[in-house]
């Protein structure tokens, strides 16, 4: 442990050179235990070195993250025999030293199967997770109220997130080809919501709150398995653009979808939807 120990201090001073600026960074001693306290078991030799490493070639990432707010590991770590464990240890790395500067994080195509510590991004306003193997979204994804945009497209997701909806100021959200059924009507809570993406599910049905997206301009849901469409979008005064191909969709759904064309509101489906209507 004491070897370990000395290893977090070493990347703490490193990476804190380069976070912090003119400012003073905090006692190494200090910053090591709160670092060796995210990781819950002793390191071997061959962990450390591959821990070092990583942090090595993400030096880039944190100075970006101090200059401009953005940290980018996309597919940093999805070769690795741990990626849960030292994508923990990146994060935390990040959190301790930039947190403040943090707007935007990318996680993608990490083959992660859980990011708990992305919830402590309070001032987060962009996250990328797509690519990973998570099953469901971490835990705490709620808290994150300065998130806008969300992007998490294979994912596994099994179900819909429903902490998602308490993200009220969320204006883009993008769950492509996962696993999702239903979607809860609690939806309605993302009133500011410009841009939904649901392509490429299994959703049978969508709840009428759908309609209730006011601020909504953008809908896609290809590739689903829906027959109908809620009757409420025809509500949607800033609705532009729909796109629906790849559902078995019913004569009331295409009847809507041509009302749509006649407001004016971009319409994508399979065929053109005149076309399915009984002349």
């Amino acid at each position: 442990m004491y070897i370990q120990k000395i290893f977090f201090v070493g990347v703490w001073v490193c990476i804190g050179s380069i976070c912090a600026g003119n400012e003073i960074a905090p006692q190494p001693e200090a910053a090591g235990n709160l670092i060796c306290s995210e990781i819950s078991h002793d390191l071997t030799a061959t962990q450390t070195t591959m821990f070092r490493d990583v942090i090595e070639r993400l030096k880039e990432q944190y100075e970006l993250a101090a200059r401009t707010g953005i940290f980018n590991a996309a597919g940093f770590f999805v070769k690795e025999q741990n990626p849960d464990q030292i994508s923990d240890l990146a994060l935390s790395t990040l959190k301790d030293e930039c947190n403040a500067h943090v707007k935007t994080i990318s996680l993608e195509n990490n083959n992660l199967h859980d990011a708990p510590l992305i919830c402590k991004f309070v001032e987060l306003e962009n996250l990328f997770l797509s690519g990973n193997s998570f099953g469901s979204l971490p835990k705490g994804l709620g808290d994150l109220k300065q998130l806008e945009y969300l992007e998490a497209n294979r994912c596994g997701l099994k179900r819909y997130p429903n902490e998602v909806n308490n993200i009220h100021g969320l204006k883009k959200l993008f769950l492509q080809e996962n696993k999702i059924f239903l979607v809860p009507a609690a939806i309605r809570k993302l009133e500011k919501l410009e841009e939904l993406d649901l392509s490429y599910n299994k959703i049978v049905d969508l709840p009428d709150s759908i309609g209730e997206l006011t601020k909504l301009e953008v809908l896609k849901l290809n590739n689903n398995r829906l027959t109908s469409l809620p009757m409420k979008l025809e509500k949607l005064k800033f609705l532009n653009f729909i796109s629906v191909y790849g559902n078995p969709l019913d004569k009331e759904a295409i009847e809507l979808l041509v009302r749509l064309q006649k407001k004016k509101v971009t319409v994508y489906f399979t065929t053109s939807p005149s076309d399915n209507l009984d002349h």
